[in-house]
């Protein structure tokens, strides 16, 4: 016999809210030709300088990594710089895209223990058409990504799901 308990809130309840302003989201191919004889990834020099609001790398079946950075425009290049990229040649190429975004961050309900919380949120966005472009999620934190000038209209829409402080 297995027990199964359902949790559910019409109107989860968060405990913060911020906005983020005035950042670039950086993408671009990563290169992993610094690969140790051993096999095992050697791990990039720290920047010297810069500093991100969220950070995301998309692994590919195939081995191909995209880097997607947060951050303030001015340490966009450390950023990149410490993942072996090269901001003005590399944008030159096609390689980096910049991007001005804002970010909502919330936390929220312990998205790890249920699923149905972050799926909500993503769901209300999509129904919105809050232009979501890049989200990542945490034990209780969710880092969403969307077009500059629209973190209040995606603010908004969360709020018909999510009780916001």
């Amino acid at each position: 016999m297995e027990t199964i308990a359902v949790y559910f809130e019409s109107v989860a309840k968060s405990y913060g809210l911020l906005t983020v302003t005035g950042v670039v989201m950086v993408r671009t191919p990563l290169d992993f030709r610094y690969v140790s004889p051993g096999g095992l990834p050697e791990p990039p020099p720290a920047p010297a300088a810069g500093k991100f609001s969220f950070v995301l790398v998309q692994c590919e079946p195939e081995g191909v990594a995209t880097l997607h950075a947060v951050a303030p425009p001015e340490d966009i290049p450390a950023i990149l710089e410490s993942f072996g990229r090269r901001a003005a040649a590399d944008a030159v190429n096609g390689e980096v895209a910049l991007q001005s975004v804002e970010m909502v961050v919330f936390q929220g309900p312990h998205f790890y223990e249920r699923y149905g919380i972050a799926a909500a949120a993503l769901e209300k966005l999509r129904e919105k058409k809050a232009g979501l472009l890049l989200s990542g999620f945490s034990g209780s934190m969710a880092y969403l990504v969307v077009p500059a000038g629209t973190a209040e209209s995606a603010k908004a829409a969360l709020a018909e799901c999510f009780r916001l402080p």
